[in-house]
């Protein structure tokens, strides 16, 4: 059987898709920054999941043109991971934060629990004085044997990576129960989590119209189900995402 290789992108093009991605996004997200809803989330997540199909060229151009340029990405210090094990819990970091205007600053206005109250829930956000919030991070642990709260700056390690590497770095793990009572359990890396919440929001295709079962499908459904400050969790990742992005090419908009 001979071997499929990936075809090659003329550099233009590339360069092209760039610009135009970078000009789509920008405008999506600061739609998204200043309000939320349905339709927001789903241009946003469409926008992002146009930079997951294009990683490898967008990979090239950077290992060519800037290879200094990384990515931030983060994991969980042992201790934090081995109290989660066995719990539910939902556990997220926006590593160096982000600023919305969205939110109804009501931070503990959470739709569905974990399944009974959590003995640890932390939230990284503060009220700004213009009216907005500051998101770093998130985690609630039920059932778990931790009864402090960890700082983020401790609980967390950063890592720097690749362009490729962070969009394949985990964002979210969730261990909850489903709607048939089922424990379910994931780790999502941020290229899977794009492209779920585009499918599951209809932002790839009309909902309903080529859709196929998923195994993320149930972990992607409870996230955009559980809310805080009134707006899905998946909403903040999605945005710190497509700040991270438009940094790390220095793209503030048009001169």
């Amino acid at each position: 059987m001979k071997m499929q290789t990936r075809p090659v992108v003329d550099e233009e093009v590339v360069k092209k898709n760039i610009r135009l991605g970078l000009e789509r996004l920008h405008r999506h997200y600061q739609f998204s920054v200043k309000e939320y809803d349905e339709v927001s989330l789903l241009d946003l997540s469409n926008a992002l999941r146009q930079w997951v199909d294009m990683q490898d060229s967008v990979q090239d151009y950077l290992t060519q043109y800037r290879p200094a340029q990384t990515f931030s990405t983060y994991t969980l210090r042992p201790d934090l991971l081995k109290a989660c094990h066995g719990a539910k819990y939902i556990v997220t970091y926006f590593v160096k934060g982000i600023t919305t205007y969205a939110s109804d600053k009501s931070l503990l206005s959470f739709l569905y629990s974990l399944g009974g109250q959590p003995n640890t829930i932390s939230i990284g956000m503060r009220p700004l004085a213009d009216g907005g919030l500051r998101a770093t991070y998130f985690y609630g642990i039920a059932e778990s044997r931790i009864r402090y709260d960890y700082d983020p700056k401790t609980a967390f390690s950063t890592q720097e990576t690749t362009f490729k590497g962070w969009l394949e770095s985990e964002v979210v793990r969730v261990r909850f129960m489903d709607k048939t009572q089922k424990i379910d359990e994931k780790i999502i890396n941020r290229s899977m989590l794009i492209k779920r919440v585009a499918n599951n929001l209809g932002g790839s295709h009309p909902e309903g119209v080529f859709d196929v079962t998923h195994k993320y499908d149930k972990a992607v459904e409870f996230l955009l189900d559980y809310k805080i400050g009134g707006i899905p969790l998946p909403y903040y990742i999605l945005l710190k995402s497509a700040h991270d992005i438009l940094e790390g090419f220095g793209y503030s908009g048009k001169p």
